[in-house]
Parts: structure tokens; sequence; C-alpha cells
């Protein structure tokens, strides 16, 4: 993940994950602004805390000419 502000104020794994998922959420939804990456369609989260604990989350964006609102 990118963004001086993330790296600045990481913390917990759960406050640090939630964070991850939703740049990634808003990445492939193309609502990143200047974070964009143009033709996103897939993202891989990870992070790894004290301990041991590991967390591993991939999301795809909508198809190609499918709605949101549908399911698989």
């Amino acid at each position: 993940m990118t963004g001086r502000a993330f790296v600045a104020g990481a913390g917990t794994l759960g406050a640090t994950g939630l964070a991850q998922c939703a740049e990634l959420t808003w990445r492939l939804r193309g609502e990143a602004g200047p974070r964009q990456v143009e033709g996103a369609r897939v993202g891989l989260q990870h992070n790894l805390g004290l301990g041991g604990a590991c967390v591993v989350t991939l999301d795809r964006g909508p198809a190609e000419g499918r709605r949101d609102d549908e399911e698989d």
C-alpha cells in the first residue's frame, strides 16, 4: 500500500488490515484519486503481525459488463 499517511500511522494488525482492504476497494472501484492504478482488476493484500499473525486477502473488481449487485 502506498501513501505517506498510512506509513506514518501504521499500527495494529486489525487497523492496518482494514486500511489496506479499504485502499484495495477504492482502487478496484476506480475511486483512489491520485493513487489509482489504471486498469486494476485484482488486488492482493497481506499483513504480518507480532506472534506470527498473518492475513492474506485477494479481491477482484467487478467483471466487465457485470453490475456490482449481480451474484456469481
